[in-house]
């Protein structure tokens, strides 16, 4: 069971449905739609909605793709939306809960296998003598710092 406030005030049975949103500005708003019909919107930091919940240093991947991607941290909204902030990033991102998936990213990157493999790519890079032995030894560290820490992957498995 969800529930909203608006300036304090418990709209929750007046709502039929509601909706968060990016405007056109970046600012994120609530739209409640009243069982008459009417709809109107709130700038979000003027809501509360219960249950909230935080997640940080998560990975989310859009169902249906396979691209991964590391978050600095989202704020879940009534398990009906999540608004993600990716790390480094200030824009913050509306995403439908049943449309992403969050998962725990691993350690992977702190395994001395995974260790080596970057060591062995690191020095191939300070060794490589021609340009184009250097630029793929570069293009290989760089790859392997790319890798998600995610347990779906074959080089975690």
């Amino acid at each position: 069971m969800v529930s909203i406030s608006v300036f304090g005030e418990d709209k929750t049975r007046q709502f039929s449905d509601w909706k968060i949103y990016s405007d056109r500005s970046g600012g994120l708003c609530l739209t409640g739609y009243f069982r008459s019909g009417k709809s109107y919107s709130w700038p979000l930091e003027n809501c509360e909605i219960v249950p909230t919940r935080v997640v940080s240093d998560q990975l989310l991947c859009r169902k249906g793709s396979a691209m991964v991607n590391p978050i600095a941290g989202a704020v879940i909204y009534g398990e009906k939306y999540a608004v993600v902030q990716y790390a480094g990033k200030a824009t913050k991102y509306v995403f439908r809960l049943d449309s992403i998936e969050l998962v725990e990213s691993t350690k992977i990157k702190d395994d001395p296998v995974f260790q080596y493999f970057r060591s062995v790519a690191k020095s191939r890079v300070d060794r490589g003598a021609i340009d184009d032995d250097k630029a793929i030894a570069e293009n290989v560290l760089r790859q392997l710092n790319a890798v998600p820490s995610f347990a779906g992957t074959a080089l975690h498995a």
